[in-house]
C-alpha cells in the first residue's frame, strides 16, 4: 500500500513540478538574457530577501501542520486533523500580515529608491506565500499531492504570462514583480477553497493540552531549523557576494548556477516529497515500518540524483552557453561545483521527515548549527578570493556535511538499514558515464554536444545498471506501481523498459 501511495503521489507531484520547472525555467532564461547579469544581480538579491522574510515569518508552523495532521490522518482521526489545520492557519495568517507589513515599511524607508516600487510588490507577495505554505502542507499531510496541482498550474501560467508581457511591452522588472504577487495570490485561493470543503465534511474535535504543547515545541524547533536552513540550504552566500565582491555579476553567476542545480533537484524532490508524506502518515499508522520505507527510497534517490548532477557537470559549458549566452560564461566553474556538491541535498527530505516524525528535531538542530558555522567560515574564507566559485564550494561542502551527519544519526538511532552495495554501484556507474560523456563531447559544438550527451549518457547508464545488477526484482515491483497512474500506452512502455533493465528470475515471472 505504501509503495502504491508513494508512486501515486510521485506521479502527481511530478506533473506539478515538471510543469513548473519547464515554464519557470524558460522564463528565468528570458529574464536573464533580457536584463543581463548586472541588472539581474540586484533583482535576484531582492527576490532572495523576499524569500528569506517569508521563511522566517513562517515560524515553523507549516512543518507543525504537516507533522500533526499527518499523524492524526494516519490514525483516522480527521476531526483532530481539521482542528490542527484551522488553528495553524489562523496563526499563520496573523504572522503573515505582521511580517508583510514590517517588511514593506523597511523597504520603503531603507530600500534603494530606484527599485522601490518593484521591491514593494515583491515584498507584498510574502503574505499569500506564507499562508499558502500551511495550505500546501495540509494537502501533503493528507497524502494528497494531487490537490496541490491545479493551483500550481494556474500560478505558473500567470507568472509566465507576466514575464512575457513585461519583456514584450517594456514593463521591465516592475511587471515581473507584479506578476509574482498576482501568481502567489491566485495560488493561495485556488488551493485553499477545495481543502476547506474537504475538511469541513468532518466534525471538529478539540485539542488536548499535551498536543498543544507538542505543537508549540515542534513549531519552535522548526523556526530554528528554518533559520539554519537559510544559512546552509539557501543562498546565504548572496549577502557575502554582495558585500565582499566588487563585481556585482558574481551574484548573478552564483545565482544562475545555484538555480540550475536546484532545478535538477526537483527530480529527486518529486520522490522525496512523496516519501516524506508517507513517512509522516506511517508514523501514525505503524511507526516501526518507517525505517523500511526510508531504506528503500535511498536507492531510488541515488538512481535519480547521481547521473543527472554528474551529467550536468560533464557538459556545464555547453549548457550555460545555450541557456544564458556568452555573458554568463563566468558562471561555468560555479555550475560544475554546484552540480557535484548539490547531490547530497537530494537525500535531505526523507531523513528530515523520519527524524521529525519521531520528534527528534534536536538532532537536526544540533548538526545544523555545526553546518551553519562551517558554512559561514567557508564563505568568509573563499568568497572574497574566488567569488561565485567560492560560494558554490562553501554552500556545497556544508550541505554535504549536514546530510551525512543526519543520516549517520538516523541510522544509529533508528536502526535503519541502508543498502551500501547498490549505492556504490550507482555512484561508480554515474561517474563513469559522466567522464565518458565529457570526453566524447568536449570538442563538439554546444547544441549537438548537449544532444549527444543526453543520448549517449542515458544509453551508457541504463546498460551499466543492467550489467551490474544494481536493481533487483523488488525494485521492479515497486517501480511498476507507476503503471497504475499513467496512460496504458505509456504503462506498456514502462513495463517493457523495466523488464529489460531488471531481468526477473523465472520463478518471479
Amino acid at each position: 500500500m505504501n509503495s502504491n501511495t508513494i508512486a501515486k503521489n510521485s506521479f502527481w507531484y511530478g506533473i506539478e513540478t515538471l510543469t513548473n520547472l519547464l515554464l519557470s525555467f524558460f522564463t528565468s532564461i528570458a529574464v536573464a538574457r533580457a536584463f543581463g547579469p548586472e541588472r539581474l544581480g540586484y533583482f535576484l538579491y531582492m527576490w532572495w530577501i523576499a524569500g528569506v522574510a517569508g521563511m522566517v515569518g513562517s515560524l515553523g508552523i507549516p512543518a507543525a501542520t504537516r507533522k500533526y495532521m499527518s499523524e492524526y490522518f494516519g490514525r483516522g482521526q480527521m476531526g483532530i486533523a481539521r482542528t490542527v489545520f484551522y488553528k495553524t492557519l489562523r496563526l499563520q495568517t496573523a504572522i503573515a500580515a505582521v511580517a508583510a507589513i514590517f517588511s514593506l515599511v523597511v523597504v520603503w524607508f531603507f530600500g534603494d529608491h530606484r527599485y522601490r516600487l518593484m521591491s514593494l510588490f515583491m515584498i507584498a507577495s510574502i503574505f499569500p506565500y506564507l499562508v499558502n505554505s500551511v495550505v500546501a502542507g495540509a494537502n501533503t499531510a493528507l497524502e494528497d499531492l494531487r490537490a496541490n496541482v491545479p493551483a500550481s498550474l494556474v500560478s505558473t501560467a500567470i507568472f509566465v504570462s507576466a514575464v512575457a508581457m513585461s519583456i514584450y511591452f517594456g514593463w521591465n522588472l516592475l511587471g515581473i514583480s507584479i506578476g509574482l504577487f498576482t501568481m502567489r495570490s491566485a495560488e493561495l485561493v485556488v488551493r485553499l477553497v477545495p481543502l476547506i470543503r474537504r475538511l469541513n465534511a468532518h466534525s471538529p474535535e478539540p485539542l488536548d493540552q499535551i498536543l498543544s504543547k507538542r505543537m508549540f515545541l515542534f513549531s519552535g524547533q522548526s523556526l530554528v531549523l528554518l533559520l539554519l536552513g537559510l544559512v546552509v540550504w539557501d543562498r546565504s552566500e548572496m549577502v557575502f557576494l554582495k558585500s565582499f565582491c566588487a563585481d556585482i555579476r558574481q551574484v548573478a553567476f552564483y545565482s544562475v548556477a545555484f538555480n540550475l542545480t536546484e532545478k535538477l533537484l526537483i527530480f529527486s524532490q518529486v520522490l522525496g516529497t512523496a516519501t516524506e508524506a508517507t513517512v509522516m502518515a506511517q508514523y501514525g499508522r505503524d511507526s516501526t515500518r518507517s525505517g523500511d520505507i526510508i531504506g528503500a527510497s535511498v536507492r531510488y534517490l541515488a538512481l535519480i540524483s547521481f547521473p543527472i548532477h554528474l551529467g550536468l557537470a560533464a557538459i556545464a559549458g555547453p549548457v550555460m552557453w545555450i541557456i544564458y549566452g556568452y555573458k554568463y560564461s563566468g558562471a561555468v566553474p560555479a555550475l560544475i561545483v554546484a552540480a557535484c556538491l548539490g547531490i547530497p541535498k537530494a537525500f535531505l527530505l526523507p531523513v528530515q521527515a523520519l527524524l521529525a516524525s519521531w520528534e527528534r528535531q534536536d538532532l537536526i538542530i544540533r548538526w545544523g548549527l555545526v553546518a551553519g558555522a562551517l558554512n559561514i567560515a567557508l564563505d568568509l574564507a573563499l568568497i572574497p578570493r574566488y567569488g561565485a566559485v567560492g560560494a558554490a564550494l562553501a554552500n556545497g561542502t556544508s550541505q554535504t556535511f549536514s546530510v551525512l551527519a543526519l543520516w549517520l544519526s538516523a541510522v544509529h538511532l533508528l536502526k535503519i538499514r541502508v543498502p551500501i552495495l547498490p549505492l556504490v554501484k550507482i555512484v561508480v556507474i554515474s561517474a563513469a558515464m559522466a567522464l565518458f560523456v565529457h570526453f566524447t563531447t568536449s570538442r563538439v559544438a554546444p547544441v549537438p554536444a548537449v544532444s549527444l550527451a543526453v543520448l549517449v549518457g542515458a544509453a551508457i547508464f541504463m546498460l551499466l545498471i543492467r550489467m551490474t545488477g544494481a536493481l533487483d526484482p523488488a525494485d521492479h515491483r515497486r517501480m511498476l506501481n507507476l503503471k497504475r497512474h499513467i496512460p496504458s500506452s505509456f504503462g506498456r512502455i514502462l513495463e517493457a523498459s523495466l523488464n529489460w533493465l531488471i531481468p526477473m528470475p523465472a520463478s518471479s515471472n
